[in-house]
């Protein structure tokens, strides 16, 4: 009588699945709670990168066992090679969490073009090896793996006899394809939101996000956007479709808002940006936390405009954004070439109107040539300070950077144009004791305890500029650089919702030639900062602006992006929201016609945006 063999599967291989998943689960939960979230909060949108997580526990399973059976290696080489694959991997998996935390995305594929010119994430990846990340997710798995091997060689070595079946390769391969393939059948790769996403897997999907554009797709589209443009093309639009000659007329208009602004002779510029600051904190917005009496109180002095929004989500996307009137970078295939890109920015023009043209930041000197591209002649980067704290990220405080600047434009050319980022309100929030008002007892509170320190140190920059010789010929745009990805305090009820707060930030216009407070409730965006300044100097000019003046009734839109994830537009009555997956948002009670035609410019931006940084076809090279 035949005996039939019991099928069973490698031991090992569901060792190893059950400790890869550990590990993989171990990262999601410390990301869920560094971003302030409370244990088991948010699981309800984390079963997509639940199941991401199973299969690749499940693909590090088949990867082991077929390295066994197949490696012709003694067994002590390929426990070493098994161990030195948990480490590899761990160090990954730390990576992607410090880079997650401090850029709200997991790593991308293409990671040196974001990296390259981030100066701050090599310092804070330094001080995270001395948490408690770095010892959940590489040091405490390779130990115990290391030591578990060498428990199981003793304790069954018939194990690592025992060759991998065809049960096996099944099972595995199986449970890789539905695991993996259950969430691609919903129409999602995980990509958005990227909060719940597995690190592994948003970096072999993110390889590309975006497919390589060509002009005869875009013909409408370069119609569509054209039409949403002020000034009128010149010759060379067929190549480069954004160049257009302003008229800057909006100083002729009979407004309440082109009455304040345009005051001022050939006005300095100052623009604030203030990073990581959405509006959903402000007393002025509806808050009830009371972190920002300050900034509301200058509310009250200034022109502020309660539907502004940021273009992207990440420092670079604002810089474009805000100082080129350029919409930031639409994925794989225009960030691999992004810095080669020649780019019109208002720094540049300014240069032509005989303005100075600083940039405070604290940043890296290794920046230096990024500054100088767009436009500016003098950089105060981090080499200026006297003394750098290095127990938080950049290691300086709002206080300092803004001293610096005051010290500066105290001595500097007049007119000039300046730009200065604030420094305390961005990850990894670290604030003064006396504004460590939660305890700092998460990320989430260490966050709004940097908020409160931002609105006090906002404040007092304005009441030291006053005191400047330069005050009275000054325009001073403070905007938001970006939302910040921390959970809110009122969770919003839908996706139209998230994207909003992520996207919607202040923009409060102060300085001498201000005398009274005005709300705009009109929708702008930060492309329209570089056409407003140069609007005020009433010079007609040649640009690609993608952005349009506040001084103008003719575009008053609002877009964002989060490449790869989705994109979104607003106007005076609503917005839509487009998300990778398919899925897309709108406002109740738009008119259909409305959405129709707000949803169509958002796509013509993205794909237009896309080719034009591929094709380098925003500015000719030989154009001054």
């Amino acid at each position: 009588m035949r005996t039939i063999k019991k099928l069973s599967l490698h031991p090992l291989g569901i060792l190893l699945f059950i400790f890869m998943f550990v590990v993989l689960a171990a990262a999601h939960s410390l990301i869920l709670l560094r971003l302030g979230y409370q244990p088991w909060e948010g699981l309800d949108r984390a079963e997509q990168g639940l199941a991401f997580d199973l299969a690749t526990a499940a693909g590090f399973a088949l990867f082991g066992l077929l390295q066994l059976r197949w490696l012709p290696l003694p067994l002590p080489w390929i426990r070493r090679l098994v161990v030195g694959e948990v480490l590899l991997f761990g160090l990954f998996l730390f990576v992607d969490f410090i880079y997650f935390t401090q850029f709200r995305t997991h790593i991308p594929f293409s990671t040196v073009e974001y990296l390259g010119p981030n100066h701050g994430f090599a310092a804070t990846l330094l001080n995270a090896m001395f948490t408690g990340g770095f010892l959940l997710l590489v040091v405490v798995p390779s130990l115990l793996w290391l030591g578990g091997a060498h428990v199981l060689v003793l304790w069954r070595p018939d194990w690592f006899g025992q060759k991998m079946e065809v049960v096996d390769l099944i099972f595995w391969s199986v449970l890789i394809l539905f695991l993996g393939g259950l969430p691609l059948l919903g129409g999602s790769m995980n990509l958005n939101p990227p909060l719940t996403s597995n690190g592994p897997v948003y970096f072999f999907w993110s390889y590309d996000f975006e497919d390589e554009v060509h002009p005869e797709d875009l013909l409408k589209d370069i119609k569509n956007v054209g039409a949403s443009l002020s000034g009128i093309p010149i010759k060379l639009s067929e190549e480069f479709p954004l160049m257009r000659v302003k008229p800057a007329v909006g100083c002729l208009r009979n407004t309440d808002v082109a009455t304040e602004l345009c005051r001022a002779q050939r006005p300095n510029i100052l623009f604030v940006f203030l990073k990581s600051l959405r509006s959903h904190e402000l007393g002025t917005s509806g808050s009830e936390l009371g972190l920002t009496p300050r900034f509301d109180r200058l509310v009250k002095q200034g022109i502020y405009f309660s539907r502004f929004y940021a273009n992207g989500v990440g420092s670079r996307h604002a810089v474009v954004a805000s100082l080129c009137s350029m919409m930031p970078n639409q994925g794989a295939p225009a960030l691999k070439i992004y810095q080669d890109r020649e780019m019109f920015c208002l720094p540049q023009w300014l240069e032509t109107q005989g303005y100075t043209r600083t940039v405070v930041s604290g940043s890296s000197e290794n920046e230096g040539p990024l500054w100088a591209k767009i436009g500016f002649d003098q950089v105060i980067d981090r080499t200026e300070f006297d003394r750098i704290p290095t127990n938080s990220g950049i290691g300086i405080t709002d206080k300092m950077i803004y001293g610096k600047l005051l010290e500066h434009l105290a001595k500097v050319k007049q007119p000039f144009f300046a730009s200065v980022f604030s420094q305390t309100n961005q990850y990894p929030f670290e604030v003064p004791p006396d504004y460590k008002i939660y305890g700092s007892k998460d990320k989430r509170h260490q966050y709004l305890e940097a908020v409160r320190y931002t609105d006090d140190q906002l404040y007092r920059l304005i009441q030291l500029a006053k005191t400047q010789a330069w005050w009275d010929n000054t325009l001073i745009f403070v905007f938001g650089e970006t939302g910040n990805n921390q959970a809110p305090v009122q969770t919003p009820k839908d996706s139209l919702g998230w994207v909003s707060l992520y996207s919607k930030v202040p923009l409060l216009i102060l300085g001498g030639p201000v005398h009274r407070r005005i709300e705009v409730r009109s929708t702008h965006d930060q492309l329209d900062l570089a056409p407003t300044v140069a609007d005020l100097l009433g010079v007609r000019y040649t640009a690609p602006f993608a952005g349009t003046s506040v001084l103008s009734p003719r575009r008053q839109v609002a877009l964002s992006v989060r490449p790869g994830n989705y994109h979104a537009a607003w106007n005076n009555h609503g917005a839509v929201v487009s998300e990778k997956g398919g899925g897309f948002h709108r406002q109740k009670g738009m008119d259909p016609k409305e959405v129709e035609a707000l949803a169509f410019l958002s796509n013509s931006w993205v794909r237009l945006q896309a080719w034009l940084l591929q094709q380098n076809r925003i500015w000719p090279k030989e154009a001054p």
